[in-house]
């Protein structure tokens, strides 16, 4: 169990610092790209947040 959340936590690790790498020295046209992307993502998590609030408050 603890090689598994060791190798969660350097997987985690990992894409950090690929993403501030990525969002860091991108080219434009790349960096617009994933800009977008989080947007889009961050945008549909909290869709699905407000979902899930209104489906356990309208009991």
């Amino acid at each position: 169990m603890r090689q598994k959340i060791g190798h969660y936590i350097v997987d985690i690790g990992t894409a950090l610092l690929v993403a501030i790498a990525l969002d860091r020295f991108a080219p434009e046209p790349i960096h617009s790209w994933l800009l977008n992307g989080w947007n889009m993502t961050g945008d549909a998590m909290e869709a699905v947040v407000h979902w899930v609030g209104r489906l356990f408050h309208s009991r």
